[in-house]
C-alpha cells in the first residue's frame, strides 16, 4: 500500500516540477532556449535526485542515532505534511483562486 501511494504522490509531483523547470530555464535562456533547456532541466533534476538520495539515508541514520525509531517517523512524516502544504499554498492554491476570481 506505502508503494502505491509513493508512486501516486511521485507522479503527482515530479511531473509538473519537470515542467516548471524545463519553462523556467527556457525563459531565462531566452531564444536559444530549445534542447539546451532540457539538457540542463534534466541534469539539474538529476542531480537534485542523486543529493536527496545520498543525503536521506544519512539523515535517517542521524536521527536514527540520536532518537528512537517512532521519533525518526513521526519527524520524517511531519516534515513531509509541511513540505505537502507549502506545495500547495505555492503551486495549487494560487491556480484555483485565480480561477474563482475569474467565474466572480
Amino acid at each position: 500500500m506505502g508503494l502505491l501511494v509513493l508512486g501516486a504522490g511521485t507522479g503527482t509531483v515530479v511531473v509538473p516540477i519537470l515542467v516548471e523547470l524545463v519553462s523556467s530555464i527556457k525563459e531565462s535562456l531566452g531564444a536559444i532556449g530549445g534542447q539546451q533547456a532540457n539538457d540542463k532541466a534534466s541534469g539539474l533534476f538529476t542531480m537534485c535526485s542523486a543529493l536527496g538520495t545520498i543525503i536521506g539515508p544519512i539523515l535517517g541514520g542521524l536521527f536514527y542515532d540520536i532518537y528512537d525509531v517512532q521519533s525518526t517517523c513521526d519527524i520524517f512524516g511531519v516534515s513531509s505534511f509541511i513540505m505537502a502544504i507549502i506545495f500547495f499554498i505555492m503551486n495549487i492554491w494560487p491556480g484555483v483562486l485565480l480561477t474563482n476570481a475569474h467565474t466572480d
